[in-house]
């Protein structure tokens, strides 16, 4: 929680000074978050939200991306649920891609909630997305079994081509 909202929720700041450190905070967010994901991601949500500047969903899914593109999840997240809402299927593709994303980085968040909201302007037969993509569970364990006994195998053949 910040340190303005704690004043704010205790009493014990006035409504200058919790609009003073709100004011601080976006400013110091906007400086580091010309180098740092984690705070792009925070200058979205200030901007999503509206504290301490105005309410820009265009704008706060700006910030989302460009944290997604420094690989920031939380951006990611955001990103994409933010895109899921949208009628427009490229819209829905990009929500599909920055979850991804967030899967790819092992967020849990990024599995879940983020479903398109519209249905698909034409139904296409597809399989059931399961957790993270397309890959079953535990379908990556699958993929290291197969990987793993192609090297036991390639030992085995080494050692009985030696051994004549």
């Amino acid at each position: 929680m910040e340190p303005a909202a704690l004043l704010d929720t205790h009493g014990g700041g006035t409504a200058p000074e919790i609009a003073r450190m709100r004011l601080k905070a976006l400013d110091i967010t906007e400086k580091e978050a010309a180098t740092n994901p984690a705070y792009m991601y925070w200058l979205g949500v200030y901007h999503q939200t509206g504290m301490a500047t105005v309410k820009e969903p265009a704008r706060a899914l700006s910030w989302f991306g460009k944290a997604c593109d420094g690989v920031d999840p939380l951006g990611c997240i955001a990103a994409g649920k933010a895109l899921a809402a949208s009628s427009v299927p490229a819209d829905r593709e990009k929500a599909r891609v920055y979850v991804q994303r967030a899967c790819a980085a092992g967020v849990e968040d990024g599995r879940t909630g983020t479903a398109p909201a519209a249905p698909a302007p034409t139904p296409v037969a597809r399989a059931p997305a399961r957790g993270c993509g397309e890959i079953a569970p535990g379908g990556g364990y699958g993929l290291a079994v197969i990987v793993f006994a192609g090297i036991i195998g390639r030992r085995r053949r080494r050692r009985r081509h030696a051994a004549r």
